[in-house]
């Protein structure tokens, strides 16, 4: 999920999994970062810490997301505290206090049931201060329906030329949007400092509110 865009009454947000030239995003007028912690309970970036305190040196807004993995290639599930005891161990040893939402990146399913892929997001959300990252045909599929999903955020992935994005059923307005996809036309990764000729866009309407630090 790399991405980048910034328009009038929107903020630009960028999100790498390898190291950029930190710089030239805040020179185009990007806002803000999004950058890659963990997935499941089995690998971190190796490129978090240079990424986060990269960008923050910048003078981005820094937030980091973490892949939803509901199970192993095993078929064996990963509970939410294996998730969040994974995210700690990177976070105790960060330079310094990781603040801001966590990013839930829910677009895997593993074969697990809806009932458990919704307890598994719940329970995530009980801990960490999320925003939720998905698409219509992933959620409406794989997560039961719930009053309680749209007090998150959402950060909703619809790659479309239309005015506004396909919604996941639960929620009636965005936060963020995706909605160009990591391939051509864009063709701005090399213009945002990135290693690959393109990256994902997308738009962000209201800003996040600063969080107590998590650590």
């Amino acid at each position: 999920m790399s991405s980048n865009q910034w328009l009038a009454n929107s903020r630009g947000k960028i999100d790498f999994t390898h190291p950029p030239d930190y710089s030239k995003p805040a020179q185009l007028g990007a806002k803000f970062a999004i950058v890659r912690a963990t997935i499941g309970n089995y690998r971190v970036d190796p490129c978090f810490y240079e990424n986060y305190l990269g960008y923050k040196a910048a003078g981005l807004e820094v937030y980091a997301y973490i892949a939803v993995v509901p199970a192993d290639r095993f078929g064996k599930p990963i509970t939410a505290a294996q998730h969040i005891d994974y995210l700690w161990k990177l976070f105790i040893e960060s330079p310094e206090p990781i603040t801001r939402p966590i990013a839930l990146d829910c677009e895997l399913s593993c074969n697990q049931s809806p009932p458990a892929i919704s307890a598994l997001i719940g329970q995530l959300t009980m801990v960490l201060p999320s925003m939720i990252y998905t698409s219509a045909w992933f959620w409406n599929k794989n997560v039961l329906r719930s009053t309680k999903w749209k007090h998150l955020n959402l950060w909703v992935a619809n790659y479309t030329t239309r005015s506004q994005p396909a919604m996941p059923r639960d929620w009636k307005a965005w936060h963020i949007w995706q909605y160009s996809a990591d391939r051509p036309p864009n063709l701005k990764g090399k213009e945002f400092g990135v290693h690959s000729s393109s990256i994902d866009l997308n738009r962000r309407i209201i800003s996040w509110q600063p969080s107590s630090k998590i650590l």
